[in-house]
C-alpha cells in the first residue's frame, strides 16, 4: 500500500482513519442500544448469518467471509456456543476442522437482530440520496479489498 507524502487532513480529530472509527463506534452503539443489554454485537450477528447461509461452514471459511481474524473469531464462535447460539464438532471429513451450525436457538437471535441491522442501515444510509447510498458501499468496498491487496 504506497503512503501519501502530504497529508491531507488538518489534525487528528479530523483524520480519515478517526472518522473511520466514529463512524464504527456510532453504528456499534446504534446497534446495541436496539438490541438491548441483553443483545447480540454486529460481529456476532454477522457470524451468525454466514453459519446460517452457509453449508458445513468451518471456523477459518467464517473467518476468510468477514475479515475477523482467526483468535477473534474463535473467542467470538466460543461465546455463540457457551450461550446455546451455535454448535461446534470436529468435521468427519477433516478432523482439523470445525464445523459450525446454528442451533434453534441461534436462528431466533438471528431472525431477531436482521431487523435491528435494519434499522440501523435505514437511519444511517437514510441520510443519503440512493446513488451516493451505493457510492458509499463501493468506497467501503474499495477499502476493504485494497487491505488484502
Amino acid at each position: 500500500m504506497a503512503i501519501m507524502s502530504k497529508a491531507i487532513h488538518h489534525n487528528s480529530t479530523d483524520s480519515f482513519v478517526h472518522l473511520m472509527h466514529r463512524v464504527g463506534q456510532t453504528l456499534e452503539d446504534m446497534f446495541a442500544t436496539l438490541a438491548g443489554a441483553d443483545g447480540l454485537t454486529t460481529r456476532q450477528l454477522v457470524v451468525l448469518d454466514i453459519i446460517d447461509r452457509t453449508s458445513k461452514p468451518s471456523q477459518i471459511m467464517v473467518c476468510n467471509e468477514t475479515g475477523i481474524d482467526r483468535s477473534t473469531l474463535a473467542d467470538i464462535v466460543r461465546r455463540l456456543v457457551s450461550h446455546g447460539l451455535v454448535a461446534r464438532r470436529r468435521s468427519r471429513e477433516d478432523g482439523r476442522r470445525n464445523v459450525l451450525r446454528l442451533t434453534e436457538d441461534g436462528k431466533r437471535a438471528l431472525k431477531q437482530h436482521l431487523p435491528i441491522l435494519a434499522e440501523v442501515e435505514s437511519r444511517t444510509f437514510g441520510l443519503f440520496d440512493s446513488r451516493e447510498q451505493e457510492t458509499l458501499r463501493s468506497f467501503l468496498h474499495r477499502l476493504i479489498a485494497n487491505e488484502s491487496s
